[in-house]
């Protein structure tokens, strides 16, 4: 029925020269639907709904509303009106005895005029109202229609009616602008889509919904399309996050499983340029949370999206940066970028990087000068630089894992050369100073002290009196010998809170071997320490206390109570005292107990020892 397709569009003069075959003719409102106006002439003229339509197609009615081609032009053949049943605000129907065009706007669930839900079941009978009815007012079974009850709709599903209605009459609609340029069947097409797979919770296909022009399969739809709409384009940024959330977990890394079909659906049946905002939408979503990939094959996304993913490939962002894969995956582990881990459909691992961190980390990223480089500008071995460089520059770091090269800021050394090249060239170094070449080859500091004193240097709290103009680096420098001696004895020369073994076999009175054999077995605790270029072992003194107060030498035993230590050795055991070290035991060449056991021991035995239970205690310093 072409003619049912029609919104009123006449002015009042055409329409009384349609109607001079009626004997009742009422105008028609502009606002009013062409269904409604129907079923109001009908009832007027004492003729049957479907008696009016028979007359309307045989022409003996003529044309009650003429064409209007900007309501039915949708190339996406969406019927934008409601047909089977008839729906209505009785708190409008009152007051206006006519029946208002939005009531007759498919997705028009709340009345454009006053805000209040549409009804399409009469509540005496339980059946939805039928347009082919005897009375405009009433239904079939003689309820009046407006002693219904409907109540006030949220105000987002009010602004999308009004907006609907607007679009059906020819009007902006202004309350949600982004319907501009819309007709009736693509505004209904759009709240379908968005409505529709809002509510469709992962299901496949959602826009195959049956029944909706009944208010109960309809509402639902309309209430997240209208409040998608009425708050663009954050209510559609957060309507594509739920649908990626509810995409299949598996295959996130595909845009189409991804968003539960809605990607499909959009790039298929919404081509027209006046959807040209939805794609627009829907790619600057994808442009920010995208994580996965997306080839350049993909034709459907404009390269502008492709070029502003928020989310790059690792390949991507090492080009970017100018670094290797090693480097990038080293600064993912320090949490300098943040990066994303993805397997595809085929168990393919890739990882993807925050566009916008690899952006901001260009343009600071120094990976610094490599080790070699730094050793040969200043004038250092590669071994002797390595070992100093956690003190005198702690800004250097590894590139990569274990094995990966080193990456030395260029300003640390370029600080180091413009300090050198300030000072004045001298040929010979005089009595009373030395180079720092010299020192570091020939005088017996320690890596550690020599570090110091290179930064210390660094930060001019060391004035060298020149430079070597036959050397290069760091060992140019000349210093005052009286201004190192002083600098050792103020810094360097502090009490040591650890000992080297030879100083502890010096400390609890037996041989190296006998603190050597201490040491393998477990019962003196020691430290690794770098010294120079060699490494060796240091006991802290606390280490050196507790072994003490645990352990006792047999010999100090047979000097206390003035036996000899086989007679003493001989009597703990027949006490059940055995010692814990000693030839026979470990090869340790002094018979060792513990003291606990052996003064209890003695205490049964009613022999005091105080000696025995006050470890002597340890003192001076260590080298």
């Amino acid at each position: 029925m072409a003619s049912e397709l029609q919104a009123p569009s006449s002015t009042h003069n055409a329409n009384e020269t349609l109607l001079m075959g009626f004997l009742v003719h009422p105008p028609c409102s502009t606002d009013e639907g062409s269904s409604g106006y129907r079923l109001r002439l009908a009832t007027a003229n004492r003729l049957s709904y479907r008696h009016l339509i028979d007359l309307e197609l045989t022409g003996e009615a003529g044309q009650l509303f003429p064409h209007s081609s900007d309501l039915q032009s949708d190339p996406g053949c969406f019927d934008p009106w409601v047909r089977r049943f008839s729906r209505f605000c009785p708190h409008c129907l009152s007051m206006r005895k006519k029946w208002l065009l939005g009531w007759e706007i498919l997705f028009v669930d709340v009345c454009p005029a006053c805000g209040r839900w549409l009804i399409d079941t009469c509540s005496q009978c339980g059946e939805r109202l039928s347009w082919n009815r005897h009375d405009l007012l009433r239904c079939n079974c003689g309820q009046s229609l407006t002693l219904e009850v409907s109540n006030t709709a949220p105000s987002a599903m009010f602004c999308l009616s009004r907006s609907l209605q607007c679009v059906a009459l020819g009007l902006p609609p202004t309350e949600i602008p982004i319907l501009n340029g819309l007709n009736l069947g693509q505004c209904g097409r759009l709240i379908r889509l968005l409505g529709t797979y809002g509510n469709a919770d992962g299901r496949a296909m959602p826009q195959k919904v049956s029944q909706v022009d009944t208010l109960p399969v309809s509402w639902p739809i309309v209430s997240i399309a209208a409040e998608i709409l009425n708050s663009w384009p954050t209510g559609i940024s957060s309507f594509l996050k739920r649908l990626h959330a509810q995409g299949c977990v598996d295959q996130k890394g595909k845009l189409p499983k991804a968003f539960g079909g809605f990607y499909s659906a959009l790039y298929r049946g919404f081509k027209e340029v006046e959807f040209d905002f939805l794609r627009t939408a829907f790619e600057n979503y994808v442009a920010e949370h995208w994580a996965g990939a997306i080839g350049k094959r993909n034709r459907r996304l404009d390269i502008r999206v492709l070029n502003s993913l928020a989310w790059i490939p690792a390949n991507h962002a090492c080009q970017i940066l100018g670094v290797s894969r090693r480097r990038l995956n080293g600064l993912i582990e320090k949490e300098r970028l943040q990066a994303d881990r993805r397997i595809t459909a085929g168990n393919r691992i890739f990882i993807v990087v925050k566009r916008s961190e690899v952006q901001n980390l260009a343009l600071t990223l120094d990976d610094g000068v490599p080790l070699s480089d730094v050793a040969r500008r200043l004038g250092f071995k590669k071994q002797r630089l390595l070992s100093l460089l956690p003190i005198i520059c702690p800004q250097a770091e590894k590139l990569g894992e274990q094995g990966c090269p080193w990456a030395i800021p260029i300003t640390w050394l370029e600080g180091w050369e413009a300090q050198i090249q300030s000072y004045t060239c001298v040929a010979l170094v005089d009595s009373e100073s030395v180079s720092l070449g010299h020192l570091l080859r020939y005088w017996p500091w320690t890596d550690g002290q020599i570090g110091h004193l290179l930064t210390d240097i660094l930060n001019s709290k060391i004035v060298p009196v020149g430079r070597l103009e036959s050397i290069n680096g760091i060992g140019s420098l000349i210093l005052e010998t009286s201004q190192l001696k002083t600098w050792f004895s103020g810094k360097q020369k502090v009490p040591c809170s650890e000992l080297t073994i030879p100083e502890v076999s010096l400390r609890i009175g037996v041989k190296q071997e006998v603190a050597y054999a201490l040491v393998r077995i477990g019962l003196l605790q020691t430290a690794m320490r770098k010294i120079g270029r060699r490494t060796e072992q240091r006991v802290p003194t606390d280490a050196l206390k507790n072994f003490e107060r645990q352990y006792v030498f047999g010999r100090d035993i047979a000097q206390t109570l003035g036996r000899s230590s086989r007679s003493i050795t001989a009597f703990l055991a027949s006490e059940g005292v055995e010692p814990i070290a000693g030839p026979a035991i470990n090869k340790c060449r002094q018979i060792l107990f513990e003291r606990d056991s052996v003064s209890r021991c003695l205490f049964r035995n009613g022999l005091t020892a105080v000696e025995l239970v006050a470890p002597l205690p340890v003192t001076g310093e260590g080298r």
